[in-house]
């Protein structure tokens, strides 16, 4: 190789040398760039941020599957107890919420995201129970309603909402219970009355319900009252009522204070020919109607008109108001009643009222289905309420001018101060004699009722001279 040849190599390798240098000194100012600019990046972060970022709170292992029991709520200066012997429970299912209001039983949906909380679709079953605690319910699943976000500290749950916290202790619905020690049948029972009152002796003869605690059983004689409860003869009652121990009770009064819960059902029961009073058959009857419409919304008869009811054979007839009427009647030993379709005179009266009172009593007659006898009262049944007879004879009794007026009528007579005498019979027809010598007759809903109106009269009933059968 010629020296010139040589020369070249060596030239070439020093070439060589110095790209590599160049490029060694570009990658060493490239680090040195890089690692100036992650400093810089440290240094413009905030200090501590990590813990203003608030951590994700995992939903199924913080809520689902757990089940709390309230124990106050309310405003956070003054929250509110929950009451004694009550058990408000909250359970966290798959999506969905369930638990106790402390009455009823309540369902819905929840939705979660970190610590923000939200209920919807809030429904629950509608039982009935006393005023304070469905106040309570109502305020607590209201409260439900508005909830926004929820705390977890150890086994204590806080849902905060509009206007306070619900503050619950972990547990469940067992448990809860227990604690509040609160068994439901001890408070709470289902009771059967029967369709008729029945002759029976305390200190002394009255009419006493029939009851039993299950359709299996017999009817027993039950000589006291139930608080709230409106028996008409002629229904069989299915009942929730409440028993309450009575410190100290009269002589001739029950140990047990029974108050209605509420009905749980009415049903028309007719009158067999057994339990029908002696001497009280409809044929050769006349009765005089007080009231008649749905069970719950009974309308009186209109002042200075009469509506009269006459059992002749197979026929019925009377006066309906205005015209009088006449029509078929069909009697069946198993208490059933039918009437054919009605004719009448067709006179018109002037008074619209009278008329329309008219058409709407002929129209019940027509959806008559059977009849309860009890003394003198007469209650034809339809399938949405009745017609309420007293005996003609009864009617008629005392003064010319005598009227048979509706019980909330007759109550109100005696608060007004007008009654100076009653007289009550065992069948619940009550006579009341008018400070003006004017003689009301009307039929009280139980026996006895007439003596707790003018109980709760007081002062306007002190002087009434009162006398009975």
């Amino acid at each position: 190789m010629s020296m010139d040849a040589c020369q070249g190599c060596a030239s070439l390798t020093n070439f060589e040398e110095k790209v590599f240098m160049k490029f060694q000194n570009k990658f060493v100012n490239l680090l040195i760039m890089n690692f100036i600019l992650l400093l810089a990046l440290a240094a413009c972060s905030p200090a501590g941020s990590g813990s203003d970022v608030e951590p994700e709170v995992d939903s199924v292992t913080a809520l689902e599957g757990s089940s709390w029991v309230l124990n106050e709520f309310g405003p956070e200066e003054g929250p509110t107890a929950v009451l004694p012997d009550t058990a408000i429970t909250l359970t966290f299912t798959d999506g969905g919420i369930n638990g106790s209001a402390g009455c009823n039983s309540y369902f819905g949906e929840f939705t979660q995201s970190g610590s923000s909380l939200t209920f919807g679709a809030i429904g629950s079953t509608k039982m009935a129970c006393p005023d304070p605690l469905m106040q309570q319910e109502n305020e607590y699943l209201a409260a439900l309603d508005t909830v926004s976000r929820f705390t977890l500290e150890g086994d204590q749950l806080t849902l905060e909402y509009e206007d306070g916290r619900l503050i619950f202790t972990e547990g469940t619905v067992e448990e809860a219970n227990d604690e509040a020690e609160m068994d439901e049948e001890e408070t709470i029972k289902t009771i059967f009355v029967g369709p008729e009152l029945v002759d029976c002796v305390g200190v002394a003869p009255q009419e006493c319900l029939q009851v039993r605690e299950s359709e299996d059983e017999e009817w027993s004689l039950f000589y006291g009252q139930i608080i709230g409860f409106e028996y008409e003869p002629g229904y069989e009652y299915e009942l929730r009522v409440t028993e309450t121990e009575v410190d100290n009770p009269a002589a001739d009064a029950s140990s047990l204070e029974v108050t209605l819960v509420e009905v749980v059902s009415q049903t028309a029961v007719p009158t067999t020919p057994e339990s029908r009073p002696e001497g009280s058959e409809l044929q050769g009857t006349s009765w005089v109607l007080t009231t008649f419409g749905p069970t719950d919304s009974q309308t009186a008869v209109l002042p200075d008109t009469e509506l009269t009811l006459n059992f002749d054979g197979d026929q019925i007839n009377g006066l309906a108001g205005c015209n009088s009427y006449f029509a078929e009647v069909t009697i069946n030993e198993d208490g059933t009643l039918s009437v054919g379709l009605a004719g009448s005179t067709l006179m018109a009266c002037m008074n619209e009222d009278v008329m329309q009172q008219e058409s709407d009593f002929l129209a019940a007659l027509g959806e008559v289905t059977s009849y309860t006898l009890s003394g003198n009262r007469l209650t034809l049944h339809t399938e949405n309420g009745s017609l309420e007879f007293v005996a003609a004879t009864m009617h008629e009794t005392g003064e010319e001018d005598a009227e048979v007026v509706d019980w909330e009528t007759a109550v109100s007579l005696l608060n007004s101060g007008e009654v100076v005498e009653i007289f009550q019979t065992h069948s619940l027809d009550v006579t009341l004699t008018l400070a003006d010598d004017r003689t009301i007759k009307t039929v009280e809903p139980a026996i006895d009722d007439i003596f707790q109106a003018i109980e709760d009269c007081g002062e306007p009933c002190r002087d009434i001279l009162m006398a009975t059968e």
